[in-house]
């Protein structure tokens, strides 16, 4: 609702007070920053900061909203939903990657181009071949490491 009065405005046209609105923002912003990572003060060279127009512009949306699907209790709670949030599609060869295909959020989306390449790829053979000599893959804290299940 911040950002009503400039909708159907065009990127770098919407005037002095727009560009005011996102400056103090970034500021804000920038202060926070600086508070937690000190060392930081002096580095940063270029800050642009996005708005909802701008997510309407890039992402084709339309009311300044990031992610597609609804985050309801019904998208996650059913299990024909849950059943529904994989990369295969009906089309043989055909897999779909990026958000909204696992569930929402950066990780998500990338994790549904890691499975959907393991579909299509070595990935899923040396899954396997893993799997038959009892070593698992594992993520931990965004890391990837092998554990030896073997006692």
């Amino acid at each position: 609702k911040w950002f009503e009065k400039w909708n159907g405005t065009s990127t770098k046209h919407r005037g002095a007070e727009y560009d005011e609105i996102k400056s103090r923002i970034t500021s804000i912003m920038l202060r926070v920053l600086y508070q937690h990572f000190p060392n930081l003060v002096g580095h940063v060279i270029y800050t642009d900061l996005g708005t909802p127009l701008s997510v309407n512009k890039y992402l084709g949306r339309q009311a300044g909203e990031v992610y597609s699907l609804d985050h309801t209790p019904e998208r996650f709670g059913r299990l024909e939903a849950q059943l529904a949030l994989h990369p295969q599609t009906t089309i043989e060869n055909l897999c779909m990657t990026g958000q909204d295909v696992l569930s929402v959020s950066v990780v998500a989306s990338t994790l549904s181009g890691l499975y959907a390449a393991s579909r299509i790829s070595w990935l899923a053979q040396i899954y396997s071949i893993l799997a038959t000599i009892r070593i698992a893959p594992t993520f931990v804290a965004g890391t990837y490491i092998l554990s030896n299940l073997c006692d």
